[in-house]
Order: C-alpha cells, then sequence, then structure tokens
C-alpha cells in the first residue's frame, strides 16, 4: 500500500522541527530559582516574637530535616557588624537572633546572600538589602521630690529617671550630671539597685542647690553605651526634670493649755 506523502507536508515538517529545536530550553529548575524572592522582613515587635528578625522568603525551598539548624555565618551580613545566628524556623521563614544588643539611633544594614546556603540549588533574587533603624536614646519620665530622713534628721531629694533602653549603673557614673536652671552641676548618689534597669533611683543630699529653681536637666553624655551595644551616644541626650511642688503646710488644730502658770499653744495636723 503507496502513500502518497506532499513534499509540501515533508517541508512543513523539517521547518516545525528545526524551529522547534532551535528554541532555548528553561527547564523547571531555572523558573523555580527566578522566583525566589524575600517576601518580608520584620523586626521582634511585628513577628510575634518569634526571632530578633523574621525573613519570609516566596516560596518553600528547604527540606523538614533543616528545620532549626543554623545557616552558615555569611548568609547574612549586618552593617554596622554585630553578632548573630540565623535558623530555618519554617520551609520558607529565617529567623535572625543577635548575640548582644542593638545600639540606639543606628541604622543597621541586614544584606542576605544570593546563595542562602553554598549547597542549594536556589538563587535569591530582588530585594536583598534591608534597613533597620533603631530608635533613639532619651530619658521617658523624670521627677525629683523631698523626703524627710529619720537617721539624719533632714530633708534630702529623691529622684526616679526612666530610660527606653536598659542601662548599667557603673556605666552610668561617668555620663550621668544633673544641672540647675543656671548651670550648676548637683552632686548625687546612686540608691542600691540592680546592676541593669530602665530606672535608675539618685539621691541628693545637698537639697540647698535643689531650691534655687524649679527646673532641672538630666544629662546623658556622649560615648555612653548601653549594656551589651558596641556604639556609643553620638550626642549629648538632655530632659528636663520638673521638682515636685512642695504641699503647703496647713494647721488643722490648735489648743491653749497653762501649766504651772505657763501658757502653751500646741499646733498640729491631722
Amino acid at each position: 500500500m503507496k502513500f502518497n506523502i506532499s513534499p509540501k507536508l515533508i517541508i512543513g515538517i523539517i521547518v516545525f522541527t528545526a524551529f522547534y529545536f532551535s528554541m532555548p530550553v528553561v527547564n523547571a529548575e531555572e523558573i523555580k530559582e527566578s522566583e525566589i524572592t524575600v517576601q518580608s522582613f520584620s523586626p521582634r515587635d511585628q513577628n510575634g516574637g518569634v526571632a530578633d528578625f523574621l525573613i519570609t522568603l516566596s516560596q518553600s525551598i528547604v527540606d523538614d530535616n533543616l528545620l532549626f539548624t543554623e545557616l552558615p555565618k555569611n548568609a547574612i551580613q549586618v552593617t554596622p557588624a554585630v553578632e548573630g545566628k540565623a535558623r530555618w524556623m519554617a520551609r520558607n521563614q529565617i529567623g535572625f537572633f543577635l548575640d548582644s544588643a542593638l545600639a540606639p539611633s543606628i541604622d543597621y544594614t541586614f544584606e542576605l546572600s544570593t546563595k542562602l546556603n553554598p549547597s542549594s540549588d536556589f538563587v535569591l533574587s530582588g530585594q536583598r538589602k534591608f534597613i533597620h533603624s533603631t530608635a533613639p536614646f532619651k530619658v521617658e519620665h523624670a521627677e525629683i521630690g523631698f523626703q524627710y530622713d529619720k537617721d539624719l534628721k533632714k530633708a534630702k531629694a529623691v529622684g526616679t529617671v526612666t530610660f527606653n533602653y536598659p542601662v548599667s549603673i557603673a556605666g552610668l557614673v561617668k555620663y550621668l550630671t544633673i544641672k540647675t536652671e543656671n548651670g550648676t552641676e548637683i552632686p548625687y548618689t546612686f540608691q542600691k539597685q540592680n546592676a541593669i534597669t530602665k530606672t535608675i533611683i539618685i539621691k541628693i543630699e545637698n537639697v540647698s542647690r535643689l531650691l534655687e529653681g524649679q527646673y532641672f536637666q538630666v544629662q546623658i553624655k556622649k560615648g555612653f553605651k548601653c549594656p551589651g551595644t558596641q556604639i556609643g551616644l553620638k550626642k549629648t541626650s538632655v530632659t528636663e526634670i520638673v521638682l515636685k511642688q512642695s504641699k503647703e503646710l496647713q494647721v488643722t488644730r490648735a489648743d491653749v493649755q497653762q501649766i504651772n502658770g505657763v501658757l502653751y499653744i500646741n499646733l498640729g495636723n491631722k
């Protein structure tokens, strides 16, 4: 049985075959690589406390047996340098855990490597640099009030200063000053308290200088470092303190007595 094949059909087959094999071959792995990007980069207060920083990728790229294992040290570079560890928290999530605290008022840059793991067959594309800016160091609350010391039998001033970052008492000694409105420095001592805290308590024995004015300044000098940080303050932090107003003395009770011909007046308050 003979088949009559049209010359045009033969030519068409030859042209189609040549066109098909001349087209570039794109495999699934190459498509997969081009689609892997960072979907989100979130600090601890935005990721539910999962990690200091949580990085979510556009798709799952590791097997379950790699979960909670560490990535290579060069997978994430931080500038200015800060020590930390990166771990797989989910098949598409990386958690970065800091070994030390971040300093105030610093723009930290986190850069992810294109090859998060050299042994992996995927390449990270798109945005790989993310900036995290830390809050400026500041005094959140400060006040000074008077107290009567029964042992010393005299009045003294006690003040509290609350910061937005933990501070160390030992670190503050050379950097914390309290001044009056006219710039006079007021001597003080620290009350016994935790070595690292956000709220410090100070005592001022010489209250005469406090009576010079109503407003005072708390100054944290340039260069002060919060515990665990490597970078000091770039400029001096200055905050006003308001002196608590003393209550007016009121006489609420008075009586007169005569004892042995001498009059005594008793004054008191409730």
